[in-house]
């Protein structure tokens, strides 16, 4: 056992396994359903934005809380618009911040895909969080979200740094050794 983990270890082994199972099954496996094939970041934005139908949030809001780069997340838009599954908005005299919400095919298909998804995919890992009291469920949330602002350094200034050319060699090692 990995003595800085402690008694965490395998919660953080069950972490790291999930972020790279889902990763790769995020990017290789677009979900086809009722003819509409999307990438889990498509439904994922769709299902915000259906969530949060009725706060106005602006395009570059969600791209942030969901934590998608922006290019990706406006790719994604942009498929969800030609499937006809969100309305562009913009308010008057503010034509930068576009704010987008479902439309009613896409409230409609979001609400059939979530039933058969969520039996399909959710239900189990449900039924194993039943005897969690709610607080700890808190608890168990917040410490993760705390972990996303560790790794995403949000407790730092954002300061311009350049990138530098990729290497074989890690910067801390000899030249002379290889990867």
């Amino acid at each position: 056992m990995l003595t800085w983990m402690g008694r965490y270890q395998p919660l953080v082994e069950a972490i790291i396994r999930h972020t790279n199972i889902y990763s790769r099954f995020s990017t290789n496996k677009p979900i086809t359903f009722e003819g509409i094939q999307l990438s889990v970041t498509g439904w994922q934005i769709l299902e915000y934005i259906y969530e949060h139908e009725k706060d106005d949030m602006r395009m570059i809001y969600l791209s942030e809380r969901l934590c998608i780069p922006q290019s990706s997340f406006s790719k994604q838009i942009k498929i969800l618009d030609e499937y006809g599954l969100i309305d562009r908005y913009q308010h008057v005299g503010n034509k930068k911040n576009i704010i987008v919400k479902p439309s009613p095919k896409g409230r409609k298909l979001y609400e059939e895909y979530a039933a058969s998804f969520t039996k399909e995919f959710w239900h189990s890992f449900f039924d194993a969080l039943e005897p969690v009291s709610d607080d700890a469920l808190q608890t168990f949330v917040d410490a993760l979200e705390q972990l996303n602002r560790s790794l995403l350094n949000d407790n730092s200034p954002d300061v311009l740094v350049k990138l530098e050319p990729k290497r074989h060699v890690p910067p801390d090692e000899p030249s002379s050794r290889k990867p």
